[in-house]
């Protein structure tokens, strides 16, 4: 298990563009695509961080820890951690397996550090490609005296603790 940490923003800046939402009342149903296109969760960012496929990669994570930026972007100093709260209910899909079908990497070379490579030199069709994935993940900020649980409830301990697909 890993719980990657970004930089983010509580308000939209320069270089801060890339939200990550809070779950409305009540849920929701709408597609990434339907989201990302129509506004649906405007008003709903719990942050803004710089990177697209970063912020894409918390949601399949389902938490992070946000190293708070100022409205300069520079670190204040503060951290919390965000998690899963809801999701709108939808199948995944693989990212990578949308890039290989696209006959941007083979099988055998497909990995994370390729998918930031790929993202790097290609941000408009990987981010074309994300909403392709119609699950979508919102999150909830952590409070101090909550712990980090996995999906089965137990408490994530550092250097210990370790993710699986069933």
């Amino acid at each position: 298990y890993a719980t990657p940490r970004l930089r983010g923003s509580r308000i939209p800046i320069e270089g801060f563009v890339h939200p990550l939402h809070r779950a409305p009342e009540g849920g929701t149903s709408w597609t990434r695509g339907e989201i990302h296109e129509h506004g649906h969760l405007r008003g709903r960012e719990l942050c803004w961080v710089e990177n697209a496929l970063e912020a894409y990669l918390v949601q399949v994570n389902g938490s992070a820890v946000i190293a708070w930026v100022d409205e300069y972007g520079l670190e204040t100093g503060e951290e919390s951690v965000i998690v899963w709260s809801a999701s709108n209910g939808h199948d995944y899909t693989s990212l990578g397996r949308l890039a290989i079908e696209q006959g941007l990497a083979h099988e055998d070379e497909m990995s994370l550090a390729r998918l930031r490579a790929l993202h790097a030199s290609h941000p408009e069709l990987i981010e074309t490609l994300m909403l392709e994935n119609p699950r979508y993940i919102m999150f909830r900020e952590l409070e101090a005296t909550e712990e980090l649980q996995g999906s089965r409830g137990r408490t994530l301990i550092p250097g210990v603790s370790l993710a699986s697909d069933p």
